[in-house]
């Protein structure tokens, strides 16, 4: 039971991502109008690198809309986590043993709000109360540059690659330039009318140590519709819940 403790709470820390999308403000994606997507389904593998200590996950994923998420991890142990609103269920079908956390705010889907990101020009700074301090461009690269207009809510520095009006680097520098996050996104192929990238690296560097992300995403598939044993989950009748606040 220890263990499935501990896994938990890597899994909310490493796989939600609980506490920040690796900037130093999470991106703000309620005010898109209109999503790329009704559904959206694909495989992942995740690697996470911290200070040199390496740890990975891998499975697949359902994604209604922002509103409901089935992820399936096969490695590397077999655990079923269903997202909706403030609550998150994970599930150990080995051991029929299952934990409901419920949060105050929604939680924070992996790597969906990067593929969001990639669909929008201006990737949600202006939600953060940024203005656009210049452009440039080098090559076929379009460099824009975002700071906090007033110095009294300065939430830092952000800098944004493009090339064919698609992003593909963010970096941030805290107002302190103790914390920088780099995001890189790479090998973009055609999804349906789409464009997504298919390789997001997230690289943290504070006082703290270096983080890595890398998340590689396969088979990736818009709009089809989600089996009606994903979008409706229901655990097995013997199987033991546990309660958390988070």
């Amino acid at each position: 039971m220890e263990y499935y403790r501990w896994l938990l709470m890597w899994v909310v820390v490493g796989m939600l991502g609980v506490g920040g999308n690796g900037f130093g403000q999470s991106l703000d994606f309620a005010s898109v109008s209109s999503l790329p997507y009704q559904t959206l389904q694909g495989s992942f593998q995740k690697v996470n690198d911290r200070d040199g200590q390496v740890d990975s996950s891998s499975g697949t994923f359902y994604v209604k809309k922002m509103e409901y998420m089935y992820l399936e991890v096969t490695h590397p142990i077999h655990q079923i986590m269903v997202i909706e609103g403030n609550e998150t269920l994970i599930y150990y079908p080995d051991r029929k043993l299952a934990f409901r956390l419920k949060s105050k705010n929604p939680v924070l889907m992996p790597f969906i709000p990067q593929l969001i990101a990639s669909q929008r020009a201006d990737i949600g700074f202006d939600n953060l109360g940024l203005k656009l301090e210049k452009q440039e461009f080098q090559g076929d690269s379009l460099i824009s540059y975002w700071i906090s207009p007033d110095p009294e809510k300065n939430i830092g520095r952000y800098q944004m690659i493009q090339v064919n009006d698609l992003p593909i680097q963010i970096f941030y520098v805290s107002p302190d330039s103790m914390f920088a996050s780099k995001i890189l996104f790479t090998a973009y192929r055609q999804v349906d009318d789409l464009m997504l990238p298919h390789r997001i690296i997230t690289e943290n560097v504070s006082v703290k140590g270096v983080t890595i992300e890398r998340i590689y995403l396969t088979d990736l598939k818009k709009n089809l519709p989600l089996p009606p044993e994903i979008v409706q989950f229901d655990l097995p009748d013997d199987v033991t819940v546990e309660e958390k606040e988070w």
